[in-house]
């Protein structure tokens, strides 16, 4: 076994001695090394890389040492063990308030990965992540559960549904795009005209809406785009539409043409459509009213619009009796 290792300056290798004053050989014939003391540097048999009974190779550090990786003089990276062998740091910039990572077990066994300033109380952020298109993820009981896309986005690592929060330990609010509203709510909104609107005979016109009972999350722009219900960015998914007006009969027309109000998405497609035949009444009445619901898929930008028609061969009024509006339900399937 060799008991003394050494560089020879003149040779240019490696040797060792088995024996005080015996002869230096050439490392190279592979003798085995238990164990390897720097006394010499130290003065003492704390500093030591050894193989332990159970065939481990291992570096043996005084308690606060570190060991120290360097090139041309400027140290990169280092790990200290602290007072407590609880604690490892890992270190990127040396010095008396140097930057580490901590790893850390407690008592309890709980493991920690946390981050601040050696002999200091302030603290830093920790930063996890990948380089370049890779995806970040999050694995317990060696199962890959969730992972956060190249893109940013939170999903779950296979098609299983994942709970966010139990019964015991719920979770109070999510919120969706940069709305103040928490999510799960009812995204949606319910518009209405204050004023009447004439509608002409025999032609598909759009109505019109000024007012708000609600908007959650900006559906509806009465100053650009009055007769519009647009959905906003992130609020895809299954909505409840609905909508209702009333005809204001004129004398001598109640009971002429036809009366029928339609849904259209974006400007092109009719949705919902229903058609009420105002009858045969000889009195005058109050007005004709219609109303629907209707369910619909959307997606951002998506907007939907209430036309009305009639053909009593005059103008007639749409009065304030009207609304229309939609509610969110959830994601689409």
């Amino acid at each position: 076994m060799a008991d003394w290792v050494r560089f020879d300056d003149t040779n240019k290798r490696w040797e060792y001695s088995t024996n005080a004053g015996g002869a230096w050989n050439d490392l190279v014939e592979r003798p085995r090394v238990e164990r390897i003391d720097f006394d010499a540097l130290t003065g003492a048999a704390d500093y030591r890389l050894y193989r332990d009974t159970d065939g481990h190779v291992k570096i043996q550090l005084p308690d606060t040492k570190a060991l120290v990786y360097a090139v041309g003089g400027q140290t990169l990276w280092y790990v200290q063990r602290a007072d407590t062998a609880s604690y490892v740091y890992l270190f990127s910039n040396p010095g008396a308030n140097s930057e580490h990572v901590r790893l850390q077990k407690s008592d309890s066994g709980v493991a920690y990965l946390l981050t601040d300033k050696f002999n200091s109380g302030s603290h830093r952020d920790l930063h996890i992540g990948t380089q370049g298109a890779a995806s970040l993820i999050f694995r317990t009981n060696a199962t890959s559960r969730w992972y956060v896309s190249s893109t940013g986005i939170l999903r779950p690592f296979a098609n299983i549904a994942y709970d966010i929060g139990v019964p015991t330990a719920r979770v109070r609010q999510l919120y969706m795009g940069d709305s103040k509203t928490p999510y799960p709510h009812q995204p949606g909104c319910h518009v209405y005209d204050s004023g009447a609107q004439v509608i002409g005979s025999a032609t598909w016109t759009a109505r019109t809406w000024n007012s708000e009972h609600e908007d959650t999350n900006a559906f509806h722009n009465p100053a650009s785009n009055p007769t519009r219900i647009t959905i906003p960015t992130d609020y895809q998914g299954k909505y409840l539409i609905y909508g209702y007006c009333n005809f204001a009969e004129v004398a001598g027309s109640f009971n002429v043409g036809r009366r029928i109000i339609r849904i259209l998405k974006d400007g092109a497609v009719v949705w919902a459509q229903l058609e009420v035949n105002p009858g045969n009444a000889s009195g005058a009445r109050a007005g004709l009213a219609i109303s629907f619901v209707a369910p619909i898929e959307l997606v951002a930008t998506n907007y939907l619009e209430m036309q009305v028609y009639q053909s009593s061969g005059v103008n007639v009024s749409l009065d304030t009796a009207g609304g229309f509006g939609i509610t969110r339900l959830g994601d689409w399937s």
